[in-house]
């Protein structure tokens, strides 16, 4: 059987057809080159119905990728990518750890962050994820979730995890705080923001 049926139809999101390969001996974990399994593929991209069943067959969901841009990452770290908050409550149902590491030290927290996924913010933050994890010293940059909120402009997310008890002086490996980067942004209007959400905890 052609391994690469069974991706092409999580990714398409057809449900039948993965019964059916499943069903005819098709490997629930199959991998690619960078250990992508076919949960990661329909955390992805949002298939929930899909996720359950693969997970129901066995599918692992802890799975980790290998190489590539940011090897380590669990369906989890691309539910909190994809804003999949149905599939990340359902894996965190089944025991996966909400504060999963990627190998360079990024939470599912820090890719919704980055990807100004609101919705799965404040849903991982119900889960009890931590707000001032930092992504590795010596393969990243050394960032919270709030550097990345401030950095890609989401003023919401950044608002919200301030809200939370993100430390706004937490430093990165240049000693830059988030508030240092929203001062080089221009975001005179967050830092104001920011230091009055704090004033008000």
């Amino acid at each position: 059987m052609d391994r690469k049926l069974i991706f092409e139809a999580v990714k398409n999101g057809d449900l039948e057809a993965v019964k059916l390969l499943i069903n005819k001996g098709a490997n629930v974990n199959e991998k690619t080159e960078t250990a992508f399994t076919p949960l990661h593929i329909a955390a992805e991209e949002c298939h929930f119905e899909i996720a359950k069943f693969l997970i129901s067959k066995g599918a692992n969901i802890n799975a980790k990728t290998i190489g590539g841009w940011r090897g380590g990452r669990t369906p989890l770290h691309f539910a909190a990518r994809g804003n999949c908050v149905k599939i990340a409550d359902y894996l965190l149902s089944k025991g996966v750890k909400v504060d999963v590491k990627d190998e360079d030290g990024f939470t599912p927290l820090h890719y919704s962050a980055l990807y100004g996924n609101q919705e799965m913010v404040e849903f991982l933050i119900s889960k009890g994820t931590d707000v001032n994890s930092k992504t590795n010293l010596n393969s990243s940059v050394y960032w919270t979730p709030l550097h990345f909120a401030v950095e890609e402009g989401h003023k919401e997310i950044a608002l919200i995890l301030v809200s939370h008890g993100a430390d706004i002086y937490s430093a990165d490996k240049k000693g830059k705080t988030a508030l240092d980067y929203a001062k080089e942004k221009g975001l005179t209007d967050l830092i104001e923001k920011i230091l009055e959400a704090v004033k008000q905890k």
